[in-house]
């Protein structure tokens, strides 16, 4: 028998019931997109934004690759059906990265960053969930997610 186990009891909660206290259930085919603010200091934040406008309380994560790594996971989260929009990159002995960036010079000629950890800089990404074969149905005012025919997909390409 496991002395963790024995241990446990109405008095002893189990030590993975606890984690059960902040676990949250948030419906990702209803969030539209993910505003992520990295700061190298002090680690970053995620906020939620609904199809209905609705801005959720930010998540913050501690210094160290936590933001990452929640992101990784939900990029893994929404697979099959589901992607991020821009995704993230996969760089070999590293695993999931940040998408590189673009940044402008005051002159306005483009120079290309690769991450803010070599800018030593805040930065901020805006991702967006996307299901690929989804649409939105928002003028029928249901706001929910229904799947199109292949064929309706294949006519609308053709025709445009």
């Amino acid at each position: 028998m496991n002395s963790e186990q024995a241990s446990c009891g109405p008095n002893h909660p189990s030590p993975s019931s606890v984690y059960w206290d902040y676990a949250m259930t948030i419906r990702l085919e209803e969030i539209v997109y993910l505003h992520c603010h990295q700061q190298v200091d002090s680690g970053g934040t995620v906020v939620l934004l609904s199809q209905d406008g609705i801005q959720r309380p930010p998540f913050r994560f501690p210094k160290g690759g936590h933001l990452l790594q929640f992101l990784s996971c939900l990029e893994n989260g929404l697979l099959p059906h589901g992607q991020l929009d821009p995704p993230l990159w996969s760089q070999r002995g590293k695993g999931k990265v940040f998408p590189k960036l673009r940044k402008r010079s005051p002159q306005g000629s483009a120079e290309s960053t690769s991450s803010y950890k070599e800018d030593n800089e805040s930065t901020d990404y805006v991702f967006r969930t996307i299901y690929p074969g989804m649409r939105s149905e928002f003028g029928a005012g249901s706001g929910t997610l229904q799947p199109i025919g292949r064929t309706t997909t294949l006519t609308a390409a053709s025709e445009s």
